[in-house]
């Protein structure tokens, strides 16, 4: 009877630890959605969805090389109320299981922003499978024509996109936020958000500039200037690239490394007035001079500095004076660190804020100077 038992117990050991995983599904029988695009139509949205043909990119189903020709990326699209709805009537077009772990890009064309991001946002949020890292991204013109590009830099579309933002090599000029991101954004300032923004231009796609969303709906967009001004203000422009003139027709390029951003209430009267202290840490790429002492120096980091202090300008007039949303963080930082203030302006503070006096005040110490001195 002990031998039987001592059998059975390891029979049963066995069973478990040799039994493969009981709900496997094969990776040539899963779709993994790269990308989902979302349109204005009618009174439902359009739902695109793009996803790598695994086998072909592979090899082909044969293992061959190839994979027998034809695209690698597959689109499929339906109407519907709301991303949970649009899951659930793809499915039944589908002959295999829908994964969103892998998606890398949700998209929304420009018509669909300007009519309310309020729901749309919610249906995303609220289902588990979207994937929180994915970039949330609105498009100039249609979702639909940016799925549609055809990319000779990346196999598959979902990673070609994502690379633009992940590996951008200015990064103070666009606007950077993932999904997660913009929620946090959206939530804090209570349906105003700077969103990453991206367009077609022949080809290729260009993800410069960025989105600015005001009660929960698109406004208008920032060029590049204009957003690289915003991310210094807001501490945001680390490895970016920009010039200034340096008498009439010399020009000097810079690497800002470092921006530490740091906003002060100087008076709060009928509107606030703040100065932010910006330290900016930069390296000198090209330069007409051929030797930089110490005078020379300080005045090539004084002219950066007033250089900036435009830059930021031009940034903050769009956003202030232009689009009248506080999507700077003004508010928040009064809300958190002025409470009292705060109480006084909450109630009016739309109407408050683009009559607020910002100051700028940066201070630029040039780096790494080896090469140029």
């Amino acid at each position: 009877m002990k031998g039987f038992l001592k059998i059975s117990s390891i029979a049963l050991i066995l069973l478990v630890l040799l039994t493969g995983c009981w709900d496997m599904v094969d990776i040539d029988k899963r779709i993994f959605i790269g990308n989902v695009g979302v349109d204005k139509a009618e009174d439902k949205y359009l739902f695109i969805f793009t996803y790598p043909i695994v086998r072909k990119l592979a090899g082909g189903e044969g293992g061959g090389g190839g994979g027998g020709g034809g695209k690698n990326i597959y689109t499929i699209k339906t109407e519907a109320r709301s991303f949970t709805e649009a899951v659930s009537l793809i499915a039944h077009r589908t002959s295999r299981r829908i994964y969103f772990d892998h998606s890398r890009n949700i998209i929304i064309g420009e018509d669909a922003a300007r009519s309310g991001l309020k729901e749309l946002l919610e249906s995303f949020e609220s289902n588990t499978q979207t994937n929180r890292r994915s970039f949330l991204i609105i498009a100039k013109g249609k979702a639909e024509e940016i799925l549609g590009q055809e990319s000779d830099q990346e196999v598959v579309l979902a990673y070609y996109i994502e690379s633009l933002f992940k590996d951008a090599q200015n990064k103070g000029d666009l606007i950077i936020k993932d999904f997660s991101q913009v929620m946090e954004q959206i939530h804090s300032l209570k349906g105003n958000a700077l969103m990453p923004s991206i367009v077609r231009t022949g080809k290729e796609l260009d993800v410069h500039g960025g989105a600015v969303i005001k009660n929960y709906r698109l406004v208008g967009f920032l060029s590049p200037e204009e957003a690289r001004g915003i991310n210094i203000l807001r501490g945001e422009a680390n490895q970016t690239i920009t010039a200034f003139q340096l008498g009439e027709k010399k020009i000097v390029v810079c690497e800002i490394n470092r921006v530490d951003s740091k906003p002060v209430l100087v008076k709060s009267d009928e509107a606030p007035v703040l100065r932010y202290d910006i330290e900016i840490a930069a390296s000198l790429k090209e330069i007409p001079i051929m030797k930089i002492d110490s005078k020379v120096l300080k005045e090539l980091e004084e002219t950066f500095a007033s250089e900036i202090k435009k830059q930021v300008g031009r940034g903050i007039e769009k956003i202030q004076k232009d689009y009248r949303v506080d999507v700077l963080g003004v508010g928040e930082y009064l809300y958190k660190y002025k409470p009292k203030v705060w109480g006084k302006y909450e109630k009016d503070w739309e109407n408050i804020f683009p009559d607020a006096e910002i100051i700028i005040n940066p201070k630029v110490k040039f780096i790494n100077l080896g090469p140029v001195i």
